[in-house]
């Protein structure tokens, strides 16, 4: 029973690790599309470079923020419902092809302005 208890104990832990900074995971961030958890600061820093899971790869769309509000009085700790946030997370591929077409609209308009003009 004892091995079946330090499993468990171990598996819980790595449960509980951030996938990205391997610490202890603060403030909770949860993925749409696998449900993988991380620290909300370090999955949003992800997301600003990349829309996948760190761990499965999957497309994400929305981060789910969970974190627990705690007070202290007379020595007393209580803990609050998890406050949750929600961050939409847009498909970077998606986003280099706005740029793109940005720039060549722009191309595109001063294009037809210098040729309004002469």
């Amino acid at each position: 029973m004892k091995e079946q208890d330090q499993r468990q104990t171990r598996f819980q832990s790595k449960a509980q690790q951030c996938g990205i900074c391997y610490n202890a995971i603060e403030n909770q961030g949860i993925l749409d599309s696998c449900s993988h958890s991380f620290c909300s600061d370090c999955i949003k820093k992800w997301s600003n470079i990349e829309n996948t899971c760190p761990l499965c790869k999957q497309k994400f769309t929305q981060i789910e923020s969970k974190w627990k509000r705690v007070h202290y009085k007379s020595h007393k700790i209580s803990k609050r419902k998890c406050k949750q946030n929600k961050i939409y997370v847009k498909d970077k591929s998606q986003s280099q092809k706005e740029d793109q077409l940005n720039v060549l609209l722009e191309i595109l308009i001063e294009f037809i302005l210098a040729d309004i003009n002469d």
